[in-house]
């Protein structure tokens, strides 16, 4: 906690790679918990915001109870430079089956 900002770090590379289902779980579980309090706010973000980040968010928003293909579309109608290359969009949607939704 840093000036009560609580920070999750979450060291991922963009490597086009799929991603593990505990990655996407942790950023969902981390946001989902901080946003129970309803003075929150969470901020997602990676160093250019094309790929990692926009990830994350869309993991967030699927914790939130968004389906991937909705997450996405939020994600990418706030975030234009967005992308979501087919081994990160299958990580998601992969990650979000198995949470038994």
């Amino acid at each position: 906690s840093y000036f009560g900002i609580q920070v999750l770090w979450l060291p991922v590379e963009d490597d086009f790679a799929p991603k593990t289902p505990d990655l996407l779980e942790q950023a969902a579980r981390f946001a989902v918990t901080a946003l129970r309090d309803p003075e929150a706010q969470v901020y997602v973000h990676c160093a250019a915001g094309i790929h990692r980040g926009p990830l994350a968010a869309a993991a967030v928003l699927c914790g939130l109870g968004f389906e991937p293909a909705r997450a996405i579309e939020m994600v990418l109608a706030r975030r234009l430079l967005a992308e979501f290359p087919e081994p990160y969009r299958g990580s998601l949607e992969s990650w979000y089956a198995s949470r038994g939704r």
